[in-house]
Formats: structure tokens, sequence, C-alpha cells
């Protein structure tokens, strides 16, 4: 079974802007659906032009820029849309992201906390943080934010799984197995198909 740590990526819908800037917005956000992330750039830094105070734009405009690759202009839009409004917590979330796409995991780890700092329930944002953790082999601190994530979303399945990763790899397999038996309790295949190879029910 493959192990693989999800990250989450936020669009933001744009909200009090020109007409002109929210049909550039609305094509920016059908190109980047269509996997075609120069165009909605090119759509996205139109509406700017139009409306350069609003945060919600430089959000959707750092997405496409990591959907290219492109992490250094991500955090670019990303920290514009944080100067703009200190208080988005979907920033400093998608600002983690742009960094761990970059592989500076500790500044991935500060954003994802700065994310909780501002949004205390934001579930998405302490599984990324024990996403993060469990990358740099602190699996206490990963257990902790996927549980967290788990008391304020308990349907994500993934955090269970990710959670039984990283009991496991503390030498816990039993709390593998019952944190998986919740995640294919609540219909993830891949925990499913893993204890059934290996002789579970759920």
């Amino acid at each position: 079974m493959k192990q693989t740590l999800l990250i989450i990526t936020v669009l933001i819908l744009i909200v009090g802007c020109s007409n002109d800037a929210e049909a550039y917005f609305n094509l920016g956000k059908a190109d980047y659906k269509q996997g075609n992330y120069s165009k909605a750039i090119e759509s996205y830094e139109k509406a700017i032009e139009l409306y350069p105070d609003n945060s919600s734009v430089y959000i959707n405009l750092g997405v496409a820029y990591n959907g290219q690759g492109n992490y250094t202009k991500a955090i670019e839009s990303y920290e514009k849309a944080i100067e703009l409004y200190p208080d988005f917590s979907e920033a400093y979330f998608n600002l983690g992201n742009a960094y761990n796409g970059q592989g500076n995991t500790t500044k991935a780890i500060e954003s994802y906390e700065k994310a909780i700092e501002v949004d205390p329930d934001f579930s998405r944002a302490y599984f990324n943080l024990g996403n993060a953790d469990y990358k740099q082999g602190n699996y206490s601190k990963a257990i902790e934010s996927y549980e967290k994530a788990i008391e304020i979303d308990p349907d994500n399945a993934m955090a269970y799984i990710n959670l039984g990763i990283a009991y496991y790899k503390q030498g816990n397999p039993e709390l593998r197995i019952s944190n998986y038996k919740k995640a294919a309790r609540l219909g993830n295949n891949d925990a499913q198909d893993w204890l059934r190879e290996n002789g579970y029910d759920w």
C-alpha cells in the first residue's frame, strides 16, 4: 500500500470586486480547473490590475503557480495576500504547501502553525502540519497533529491512515491496525486493501 502523505491545496472565491475583475477571476478559475495554469495566471494577473487590493486573487494566483511547480512565485503571491490581510488562515496554509513543495519543511511547519494560530479549528492545517512533522521524523508531534485534525474532522480517513503510520514508526503496530480499521470503516479503499491483504477485518 502506498504511504502517501496527502497535501491539500485551497482555491478561494473572490468577493467584493468589479465586474471586469470578477470576470477575469472566473476565467482564471476555469482555466485552472482545465489544468491550463499559464492562462489562469494571465487571467488572475489581469484581475489584480483591476483590483490590486483583494487578497483572494493573490491566493488563487499562488495556487496556479503552485500547479506549475513554480513555488517561488507561489510564495510571493501568498505573502502578498498575507500583507493585504494578515489574518488570512488560508494564505498561511497554502504558503505552507508551497514551502513543502520546495522541500523547506521547517518553513512549511511555521506556516501551518500560523494558519492554526489564526484559525484553531483548521483541520486541514493540522493534517498538513502532521505530514510535515512526519517528514522530519518527529512522529510524536505528527501524532498530536493528526489526532487534532481527527478531533475537528472525524471523517478524515487519511488522517487515520497517517496517524497509523506514525504510530507504526514509533513501534506501535497495533495502533496502526486500529487506525486503519477506522479509515476502512469510513470507506478508504487503501486501508481496506491493506487490512484485507494482512488478514484483518474492519
